[in-house]
């Protein structure tokens, strides 16, 4: 009888944390995940949880109006060819995959899947064969402690199974995989305050991109800025085939591609004339729902 009062004082405890519990922004939200069953936060978390995540994404810098005519050069450009358009149908197929993973962190699902369209052969499940390692749709290579854990709490399973499971190529581990892409740039863009920085951060790693920073003669702490302030620092081209200069432009333009598709229409009728026509370009916006 004793230890069914302890546990009963226990469950009415985490009850209570629960129920006062809000959430600043996506690291509250993971902590509140975390205990959670099955890595469901959309229907327990509630409007107000998600609306502070709102909040905090104020704070980051979105796609700048500068970014247009680099998106457009890659639809007229390298993207044009028909192989782009079937990648891009392709992506389509793991739709669901890459919308609960925008559920879970609010970041943009056209964006997640502009990543995997870029860098996975039209979102496939691949490894890496350049030699960085990466694996899967979002390409991971050395996602760090902090993100394994998060991943884990997510999804309801330990960090050693976490740390596992989006390396694998099955349904569970495609989906770990793009979680996991989604909580890595949702961090690298709380880094910089800064949507398209951070994408960056998440292809060159936040290291080098302050070296890049400085090398365009910004100074720390590093912090809301526009790609267009250090373009041209930014090498044209980096190891085994990387290009780091386009590597954001390449996955916008993927995510315009995705969205046509998702919505019917013809993919490369024309070039995009306003920023509104990229997905996620405003931060603040994420989360809300489309017309």
């Amino acid at each position: 009888m004793p230890k069914f009062w302890l546990w009963l004082g226990v469950i009415i405890t985490l009850l209570g944390v629960i129920t006062q519990s809000g959430c600043k922004g996506t690291e509250e939200m993971r902590e509140l995940v975390a205990q959670m069953e099955e890595g469901k936060p959309s229907s327990q978390c509630g409007k107000e949880c998600v609306a502070k995540i709102q909040a905090s994404r104020k704070n980051i810098v979105g796609i700048e109006p500068n970014e247009l005519k680099y998106v457009n050069q890659q639809l007229k450009g390298e993207y044009s060819v028909p192989v782009w358009s079937a990648r891009a149908r392709s992506c389509l197929k793991h739709w669901p995959q890459f919308a609960k993973a925008s559920e879970l962190t609010l970041y943009p699902a056209e964006l997640l899947a502009g990543k995997a369209f870029v860098e996975a052969l039209g979102c496939q499940f691949i490894k890496a064969t350049n030699g960085d390692g990466g694996v899967g749709p979002m390409q991971i290579t050395t996602p760090d402690s902090t993100d394994i854990k998060d991943l884990g709490r997510m999804l309801g399973v330990s960090t050693a199974d976490a740390k596992k499971r989006y390396r694998v190529n099955s349904e569970d581990g495609y989906n770990a995989n793009v979680l996991l892409g989604a909580i890595m740039l949702s961090r690298a863009e709380n880094t910089f305050q800064s949507r398209g920085v951070g994408m960056l951060a998440y292809n060159r790693g936040a290291g080098n991109v302050k070296k890049d920073m400085r090398r365009g003669k910004l100074s720390s702490p590093y912090l809301r800025h526009h790609l267009s302030d250090f373009r041209g620092a930014v090498p044209t081209k980096a190891g085994k085939g990387g290009r780091p200069q386009i590597y954001v432009d390449r996955i916008l333009a993927g995510a315009v591609m995705i969205d046509r598709a998702h919505r019917g229409l013809a993919i490369l009728t024309s070039p995009i004339r306003s920023i509104q026509e990229i997905p996620g370009y405003n931060p603040a916006q994420d989360g809300e729902k489309k017309p």
